[in-house]
This record gives structure tokens, sequence and C-alpha cells, in this order.
């Protein structure tokens, strides 16, 4: 697997995790919403940790991802 194959599957799951967290902290959830928030995080950190391995190129088209994410992410580590 290359590279940023693997940071789009961890991109994928992290938005993923969030929506679930986000759907179970507005169903009162918190439990439930606070581990999909761990996960979608980790996730998050996995991606941002690796980001300085790739080229010009492969990094531009991670972060333009990573923008769409990154405040859904943020609103969930203020919440967990």
């Amino acid at each position: 697997m290359v590279l940023t194959d693997f940071l789009n599957v961890q991109l994928a799951l992290a938005s993923t995790f969030a929506e679930m967290a986000s759907d179970s902290f507005a169903a009162g959830h918190l439990c439930n919403g606070r581990k999909a928030a761990a996960a979608a995080i980790e996730a998050h950190r996995t991606v941002r940790n690796v980001l300085p391995k790739l080229n010009d190129e492969e990094r531009e088209q991670i972060e333009a991802k990573l923008a769409i994410l990154d405040p859904l992410i943020e609103k969930l580590a203020d919440m967990s």
C-alpha cells in the first residue's frame, strides 16, 4: 500500500468516527461519543504525524482533505 493510500484510509476513518461521535453526542450517548471522538482524533493525529514524509504534491492533496476535517476534529476535542 502506498503511503498516500494509507493516509486516505486514515482520513476516511477519522471522518466516519467523527460523524459517529457527533451523532452520539447529539443523542446524549456521551460514553459512545467520547470513544468515537477518541478514535477520530487518533486517526487524524496519525495523518498529521506522517504528513512531513510526503512530497509537496502529495502533502497538498492530503492537506486539502485535512482542511475540511480539522474543524470537526477540533470541535470533538473540545467536547470529549
